[in-house]
């Protein structure tokens, strides 16, 4: 899939995305998770489900596990381990 959304693949990965990378409270979550889970592997799902955040939207109104949201791409680019 191209990335045609300011470099994401839809609306809803950017948005997710831009969230996960620039609210205070979500990015300790994704820096918590990463510490906690160094090795690659880990699920988008996963990270929702340990995080609580499966349930939640962000600010723009779009589902934390909205279907078009790409997982792989969210791990890979934002949740990426070193």
């Amino acid at each position: 899939m191209a990335d045609d959304y300011n470099g994401w693949p839809n609306r809803e990965t950017w948005n997710v995305a831009l969230w996960l990378n620039n609210h205070e409270a979500l990015y300790e979550m994704v820096k918590n998770f990463k510490n906690d889970n160094p090795k690659p592997g880990k699920t988008y799902d996963e990270f929702l489900d340990e995080t609580g955040l499966r349930p939640y939207r962000t600010p723009d109104g779009v589902n934390m596990n909205d279907p078009k949201v790409d997982g792989a791409r969210i791990m890979s680019d934002v949740i990426y381990t070193d």
